[in-house]
């Protein structure tokens, strides 16, 4: 095996199944998109000939790093409104 190929099966399909192996094994979007959008950055290179390199990988950096902050915001926005009745109750009826 030939580490240093730069067909399309060996850029791109390889590692985005190892994404979806990764998302199998520990059931975390968040942590694969942020590691996806790393190693993506890592790796483009916006004056390559090869496309993959050019428009894959920036395209991959920007989709994991958007899908990153959605699932946070998501989680924060989440965590705010569970613990919305307990806050509301503390200033209403502050504990001595």
């Amino acid at each position: 095996m030939d580490l240093n190929q730069t067909t399309v099966l060996h850029t791109l399909l390889l590692p985005l199944l190892l994404a979806l192996a990764g998302y199998l094994v520990t059931q975390s979007l968040m942590a694969v998109s942020l590691a996806t959008a790393g190693l993506a950055f890592a790796n483009m290179d916006l004056s390559s000939q090869f496309w993959v390199a050019r428009f894959a990988y920036p395209g991959i950096a920007v989709l994991g790093f958007v899908t990153f902050l959605w699932l946070l915001i998501a989680r924060f926005r989440t965590r705010i409104l569970t613990t919305r009745e307990d806050r509301w109750a503390n200033r209403t009826n502050p504990r001595e």
